[in-house]
Order: C-alpha cells, then structure tokens, then sequence
C-alpha cells in the first residue's frame, strides 16, 4: 500500500540524497522509504522468504518471488577429507564499535527459472559510523575458507545457500551469512541486503546506463549467460556509458584477472552509479522511484524496517565522497590454497586482515 500523503514523502526524499552516498546498487530499497504506508515502518520493507515448506508465504502484504526446494544443495561442498586438511585462520574476536551500522549486501548468483536458492556472487560489508560521518565498504572474496556457524568449514558464498536450505528459508540464509562474516571478521552485522540480477540491471538502466571509466579493454569470449553457455563481452578501455546488462558483465567478468580485480570494478561501479543517482536531483528522483521501485522490488530483499532505513538515512545526510573508505580482501589479507582435491580456496592471513577490519569498522 502506497502512501498518499506527498509533503511528507518529499520531505523524505529530500533526506534520501544523502543515503546514496553510502551505496548505490541498493540504493532503491532506501529510497522507496515515501512511498510506503505508515502501518509499515517497523516491518521490514521487502524481507526475504523464511518458508521452510517450499510453498509461497505472503509477508506484510509481498509475496516472495522464490518458491524455495530443499531436495538438493545447488553447491559442490568440499570433500571431508579435504576438509580435516585444509589450514583455517583463527576467528577474529567482534570489535565493539557497536554504534556503527552495519549492512552485508550480497549479489545472488541466479539465473531465470532458478527456484533455489543460489550462492553469493558477491559479498560487500556496507557500514555507516554516526559519529565520525565515515562509511566503509569491504569486499569479501567468495572463495574464503571460513567457519560456517553450524555447519562447518566451508567457501563464505554457501552460507547463505546453506542457511537457507538447512534452516528454512532465504531470510534464514541472510542470517547465516550475517553470522559468518561476524565470527570469521568480527564485524557485526545488523541488516541484510539481498540483490539479483536482473535488479542491477533495471536500476542502471532506470538512471540511464552506467557512466564510468574503463581502465582497460576487456574481452572475455567466456562471459557466462544465464543458461550456461557464452555471451562474448568486449567493452573497450576509455569513458562509456554501459547498459543495465552489459554493466552487470563489466561487474562480474573475471576473464583475464582476479576475483579482486572484480570486486574493485563493482566498489568503483557502485560509487560511479552513486554520483549519477545524486546528479538527478532531489525533484528527478521524486519522480521517478515509485516507477523504478515497481521495476525493482522483485529483486530487492531486505530485514530493514522504514524505521531503520529513515535512522540510516538522516545519519548519512552529511556522507561526502572522500568520507567512503574502501578495502577488498585480497592476496595481502588471504593467500591462495589449493587441496589434494583440486579446490581453490582463500585462507585469511590473520594478523592483516585484523588491521584492514580496524581501519575500516573501529
């Protein structure tokens, strides 16, 4: 249900413009903050599935778009006996900065007529401090080698997946991977933001394709498509304005460099998509986010409650570019580990990563 009271939506879009500074991909999930009815603000504003029967469940009016089946885990777990061989870093202990907000955004692997859940493409730690008017954000590689609560020692990308299936639902997922990054960072994590594809795509597409600077030609003839076969991108070096589509593809190609090459491109597209959303003005986007909101929503899952979101955005009102601190968790903070199976796998480097997880969140 849709608020018809305009003054106070637009007061509230006014207050919005700030929160874009702080992330942009999920920026629509803010941003819808004056559309929704009063009865809503300390419900949260487009949660995911918590459905352990694999039937569809209507909350607060939103009828989840995944029919979750737990037959079978759409992952290939690692062997045990690899497992018992595998070197793990020690969890860090949680900071006790607890007057930061904290938000795990976490991109969804999942291709149409999917009706699992999928594996986390992307992981990146989104957190606000009120008091210092700084905002972090840290990308997580998806390959790290981590201590999942429950379950074990496994790849962070499955515990959203194993959390949803083993637990009941998707929102049981976001817990999951909420509690993993905690015990294996020791970052506390208040909120979650789940994201698809197809929502990225209609977002960039909504504020006119993505406006960026390629640093280098890209050609990958191995792009992956969303049967599995190939889609051949090639996105020349220099300013361009990319598609919803081919802006997904410049976010998630990994042909010819690093999982951390990747997650800079995605940090650096969000920032880009940031300044774009802010360019529009406080009466542009008035205008537009109930209709990009529609065109949204399907994607777009949150245990945020408007509440939550208003207290976030009022705290982020003053948030500039230069007060974005950014780190990716990359071969200074994790080296490489191959097992006698032939899996991949990231282990943290303790002491590094505890000083990059300080500098950012303490």
């Amino acid at each position: 249900m849709r608020s018809n009271v305009f003054p106070t939506w637009l007061k509230w879009m006014l207050i919005s413009a700030g929160l874009v500074s702080l992330i942009a991909v999920s920026s629509l999930v803010f941003l819808v903050a004056g559309v929704m009815s009063e009865s809503l603000r300390d419900k949260p504003l487009n949660p995911a599935s918590n459905n352990g029967g694999g039937t569809s469940a209507e909350v607060n009016g939103i009828k989840p778009v995944i029919v979750v089946e737990y037959d079978e885990i759409p992952i290939t777990p690692i062997s045990d006996e690899d497992t018992a061989s595998i070197p793990i870093a020690e969890p860090l202990p949680t900071l006790t900065n607890r007057d930061r907000l904290t938000i795990l955004l976490m991109g969804l692997d999942r291709r149409p007529n999917e009706t699992y859940p999928t594996r986390t493409d992307t992981m990146i730690l989104l957190s606000l401090d009120p008091e210092t008017n700084q905002a972090s954000m840290l990308s997580i590689p998806r390959d790290l080698y981590v201590d999942i609560p429950g379950i074990g020692r496994e790849r962070i990308n499955a515990a959203y997946v194993l959390g949803a299936l083993r637990n009941g639902g998707e929102a049981a997922g976001a817990q999951l991977a909420m509690d993993t990054v905690e015990r294996n960072l020791g970052v506390h994590v208040d909120h979650y933001v789940l994201v698809d594809f197809n929502a990225v795509v209609n977002l960039i597409d909504a504020f006119g394709g993505l406006e960026i600077n390629v640093e280098k030609t890209i050609d990958d003839p191995l792009y992956p498509d969303m049967n599995y076969g190939y889609d051949p991108l090639y996105i020349p070096a220099g300013q361009q304005t990319l598609d919803g589509w081919t802006a997904l593809k410049y976010m998630r190609t990994r042909h010819g460099d690093s999982d951390f090459d990747r997650a800079r491109r995605q940090q650096k597209a969000m920032l880009a998509l940031r300044e774009q959303v802010l360019g529009v003005g406080v009466t542009g986007l008035a205008r537009r986010v109930p209709t990009i909101w529609d065109e949204v929503k399907e994607g777009i899952f949150t245990d945020m409650s408007l509440n939550d979101i208003l207290a976030l955005v009022n705290a982020a009102t003053e948030l500039s570019a230069e007060s974005i601190n950014t780190g990716v968790i990359d071969y200074t903070y994790a080296y490489s580990y191959q097992t006698s199976g032939g899996a991949s796998v990231l282990i943290l480097r303790t002491e590094e990563v505890a000083t990059l997880i300080a500098s950012l969140f303490d």
